[in-house]
C-alpha cells in the first residue's frame, strides 16, 4: 500500500544523510521508526508477537517474589527465564525436517500454537525455495 508522508526540507535532508550513513533507504527508516511507535504501544508487529503477547496475557500472574531488603531484583532478572520459547523449538523442529505432528505441547494450549507458528514460518519458507528450485 502506499501513503504519502511530508516532511519539512531540513528534517527530510537528515533522514536521506541518515540513510546515506546506514546504506539504507528512506522506506527502511520509516519501517523501522513505525515498528518502534507500534511496539512503544503494545501492538504487535506480526504473528509471533501476537502470540506471544496472548501467551503472555493467558498465563496466570507469578506469585510476588519474597523481597530482600537489602536489594532490588533488576529489571532484566525478572525477565529472563528458563523455559525454553516454544515459537523457538517450532522453528527448530522443522529445520530438523520433525513434521508439525511432533508438536509436544497440548493441542488448544497457547505453546501448542506458537510451536506450531514457528514450525510453519521455517517449513513455509523452505517449502517456498523448494517451488523456486534453489
Amino acid at each position: 500500500m502506499r501513503k504519502l508522508i511530508a516532511f519539512d526540507d531540513e528534517t527530510f535532508d537528515k533522514l536521506k544523510q541518515l540513510g546515506r550513513d546506514r546504506m539504507a533507504t528512506i522506506q527502511e527508516l520509516a519501517d523501522e521508526a513505525f515498528a518502534d511507535v507500534l511496539r512503544k504501544h503494545g501492538i504487535p508487529l506480526d504473528l509471533k508477537d501476537a502470540l506471544r503477547k496472548s501467551a503472555r496475557s493467558a498465563s496466570p500472574a507469578e506469585a510476588p517474589a519474597k523481597k530482600n531488603a537489602t536489594s532490588k531484583p533488576s529489571r532484566e532478572a525478572k525477565i529472563m527465564t528458563t523455559d525454553p520459547d516454544p515459537f523457538e523449538e517450532g522453528q527448530r523442529a522443522a529445520r530438523k525436517n520433525i513434521p508439525a505432528e511432533g508438536n509436544p505441547y497440548r493441542d488448544g494450549s497457547d505453546e501448542h500454537s506458537l510451536w506450531a507458528a514457528g514450525h510453519e514460518q521455517v517449513a513455509g519458507e523452505a517449502e517456498a525455495d523448494e517451488a523456486e528450485g534453489t
